[in-house]
């Protein structure tokens, strides 16, 4: 039960640890994810295949779909932080060796009060 509560502990800390990047449309490159805000206040996620000079395509669920630059009010990359991965590690195994001391500790038991 220990090794499964400090697993989703591991998988929920990585997942913070994911950022969005604001760039612009000339900084896209292909092959790097990134979420754009359409100017009718969608927002899109996606690889990008391709940018040229008047669209950006990127893959969705597969799909590659197109969109003038023209439609795109803001761009963002999405990266991992180095810096809240490190924290994150850092909590994770001051966590798990504080468990583990509190286990060795706790030597009482139902039967010997």
């Amino acid at each position: 039960m220990k090794r499964i509560a400090i697993w989703l502990s591991i998988v929920m800390l990585a997942q913070s640890c994911q950022v969005y990047r604001n760039v612009e449309l000339s900084e896209i490159k292909k092959n790097k994810t990134y979420r754009i805000h359409l100017n009718n206040g969608q927002d899109i996620q996606g690889i990008c295949e391709s940018v040229d000079g008047n669209q950006v395509a990127l893959r969705v669920n597969e799909n590659v779909v197109e969109f003038p630059k023209t439609n795109i009010d803001s761009a963002e990359r999405h990266k991992v932080s180095i810096l809240k991965m490190a924290g994150a590690a850092v909590l994770i195994t001051a966590g798990t060796l504080l468990m583990l001391d509190i286990a060795k500790k706790d030597t009482g038991s139902i039967n010997n009060p």
